[in-house]
């Protein structure tokens, strides 16, 4: 999901403009808008928040790889309640991205 734009890696210690241009690169070509401006320096958890609270039929998911990094997607509601069933079923972990 990587490799083919779908997702993103980012390190827990991600920058916040970094973290933009990471949403930007997944957005494109959708109907979705970022947040005006993300506060302060609170980390992706909390950008990742208020993300979600802009978006109505979408969510910003994470995914649990094994590693520290989280691991970005945007779903809709729909695909993100099949892809916990599906994670669930594989011992894997997907969930709105503020709680990875």
């Amino acid at each position: 999901m990587i490799s083919c734009g779908r997702a993103v890696r980012l390190a827990t210690r991600t920058a916040k403009e970094d973290f933009v241009a990471a949403l930007e690169e997944l957005t494109a070509g959708r109907e979705l808008s970022l947040p005006a401006s993300l506060s302060a320096e609170y980390g992706v958890p909390a950008w990742c928040e208020e993300v979600n609270a802009q978006w109505t039929d979408t969510l910003l998911a994470g995914m649990d790889d094994g590693t520290d990094d989280y691991v970005l997607l945007i779903l809709s509601m729909e695909e993100f309640r099949r892809a916990q069933e599906y994670a669930e079923t594989l011992l894997q972990r997907i969930a709105r991205a503020e709680e990875m």
